[in-house]
């Protein structure tokens, strides 16, 4: 017979460990094609099962050997999503947010698995109505040994709002493989 101890194994991943078998089966092209989802799940989330008019909407993609950027105009993350499910690595069994949208996105990884492909440092800056916020991914961050929550943190000036609601995500720090993917494939003048 077995006898309880008050002793417990830690039993979490490490967050390297995590971030690298997160990404590994994920190609660049695969990653970017997440985040254009996203843009499209948004735009899908503002007409509330209607049918959407994506010629209202755009999606920017900028591609250089130092950053990549997407920015979009299809409505942003509300703040209650960014603080408790949007930067969450993975989603919870009782998550049933868009279980009646057609959203292509199931497993709560998405814009997560696509920043820690590309790099070590990312700024999602969004808008959802009239408010704006940020969350950096620092390689800080990625660093460290715990979980500690991201910030979200309110813009410094007003030049740093959108213009309407959306997001954008700037992705820097890319690592070698990235830039050097990105820097050839992209047009110089």
């Amino acid at each position: 017979m077995t006898k309880p101890s008050e002793d417990r194994a830690q039993a979490s991943p490490t967050k390297q460990f995590f971030v690298s078998m997160l990404t590994r089966d994920i190609s660049l092209a695969d990653a970017i094609l997440d985040l254009l989802d996203n843009c499209l799940d948004g735009a899908l989330r503002l007409v509330h099962g209607a049918q959407v008019d994506y010629s209202k909407h755009f999606v920017k993609i900028e591609i250089d050997g130092d950053h990549f950027s997407i920015a979009d105009n299809c409505g942003g993350i509300p703040r209650d999503v960014a603080k408790n499910y949007a930067f969450k690595m993975g989603r919870d069994s009782d998550d049933d947010r868009d279980s009646d949208a057609e959203t292509i996105g199931m497993y709560g990884v998405g814009m997560k698995r696509a920043i820690f492909k590309m790099g070590r440092n990312a700024l999602v800056r969004t808008r959802h109505d009239e408010d704006t916020f940020e969350v950096p991914i620092t390689s800080e961050w990625l660093d460290a040994k715990n979980w500690d929550p991201l910030p979200i943190n309110e813009p410094s000036e007003a030049s740093e709002n959108l213009d309407e609601p959306g997001t954008t995500i700037l992705v820097r720090e890319l690592h070698e493989g990235v830039a050097r993917h990105f820097g050839k494939c992209c047009f110089r003048e």
